[in-house]
């Protein structure tokens, strides 16, 4: 009997070639786009982190500029009225019947601070401490935990926060006792190089993940290289099937040789 190859054997050996350079090649797409998923959502924390530090930052120099001229004095308005938590002899100042002086401290100055970027960004800056002399530095619950996390050594924090439908990114950085600092806070039980409290700064932040981008072009690739894996398996069936047939038929006489026959 001769040995020829039925459409089943065809449709089986076709798949035993496919089918595993398939399954590796969906593998490797996937792979591609856990990896890359991984890369852009780190490169969104790089950017998060970098922008709140800044904010960070500049909200600390501007307190070390007023801290180191012991203050600042600035005109009494509806809006800007004595701190009752600032103790200083020397607080207000009269200069005259029409203009009263009021000295403006770090705290005081990053809470106005704060005001304003959160009126214009919508940018929120708290400074806060575990041990606050007003009421309205207590830490948040979140704030609370980070500021323990200094304590025992953190350099910073951050976390993506859900508020409705906006992302935001929340950062919070320790801040530290100086010596400028000791003539409010020396009373406390602070002593230079303490942490005495931290700044949060919450941010605006919808810069997203590109899953979509991502998901459509590996799925692109995925789908161009699955047809390039069909065409290929194609090729090889054929191959098999002139080898087995050469294999089969002899050479010289083209007719079947003792191998085609059971």
């Amino acid at each position: 009997m001769v040995i020829l190859l039925d459409p089943l054997n065809k449709i089986v050996k076709f798949r035993k070639t496919i089918i595993p350079f398939s399954a590796a090649w969906i593998f490797l797409i996937a792979l591609s786009l856990f990896w890359n998923y991984i890369n852009a959502a780190d490169e969104r924390e790089t950017i998060a982190f970098g922008a709140a530090r800044s904010f960070f930052n500049l909200i600390v120099i501007t307190r070390d500029w007023n801290s180191r001229h012991g203050g600042v004095y600035v005109p009494v308005t509806a809006a800007t009225q004595p701190n009752p938590y600032l103790e200083d002899p020397q607080r207000d100042v009269q200069v005259d019947d029409a203009l009263e002086l009021t000295k403006v401290n770090p705290a005081f100055m990053t809470r106005q601070i704060s005001e304003i970027a959160e009126q214009r960004e919508g940018i929120v800056f708290h400074i806060t401490s575990l041990n606050p002399i007003r009421p309205e530095n207590k830490p948040t619950p979140r704030e609370a935990g980070f500021l323990r996390d200094f304590e025992s050594g953190a350099k910073e924090r951050g976390v993506f926060i859900k508020q409705d439908s906006t992302t935001l990114f929340f950062f919070m950085a320790p801040l530290q006792t100086e010596t400028a600092c000791l003539t409010c806070h020396s009373k406390q039980g602070y002593k230079e190089g303490d942490i005495r409290g931290g700044i949060s700064v919450t941010i605006p932040f919808n810069m997203g993940i590109p899953l979509f981008p991502l998901l459509l072009g590996h799925v692109g690739i995925g789908l161009v290289g699955m047809l390039g894996i069909l065409v290929a398996g194609k090729k090889l069936s054929r191959a098999y099937e002139t080898i087995e047939r050469q294999a089969a038929m002899d050479a010289l006489t083209e007719i079947p040789n003792r191998q085609s026959f059971s």
